[in-house]
């Protein structure tokens, strides 16, 4: 792979609970030597699977679909074109709304390591 560019094609999916992952730019694509990551999801659950938690910050790009992310005990409603900010250790995770298409964005993880 280049060192600057990857494309979607050449990543394999990451199968989590609910949703697949593919990270783009990473230490395994890019090389790169920090936490920084950024790459595309897919969400298939429609009932909110098992929280998650990173010790980073993480912005998410809807581009196509709807859903509902949970961020600590609060739910958002967002769909195609809303930006998702969730601060560093806070427990989220995303459901699909039914009937509403293909779920899928972009994510962006900081790699700013912030201890609790």
């Amino acid at each position: 792979m280049n060192k600057f560019k990857v494309h979607e094609e050449e990543v394999e999916k990451i199968q989590g609970p609910g949703h697949w992952g593919k990270p783009l730019v990473w230490k395994e694509t890019i090389d790169t030597d920090t936490a920084f990551e950024v790459g595309v999801s897919g969400y298939d659950a429609t009932d909110f699977p098992d929280t998650k938690t990173h010790k980073d910050e993480e912005a998410i790009y809807i581009i196509s679909g709807e859903g509902v992310i949970k961020i600590g005990e609060q739910e958002i409603e967002f769909k195609e074109g809303d930006c998702l900010y969730i601060p560093a250790n806070t427990p989220h995770c995303i459901k699909k709304k039914p009937g509403t298409g293909e779920l899928k964005a972009v994510y962006c993880h900081s790699g700013n390591i912030k201890e609790e």
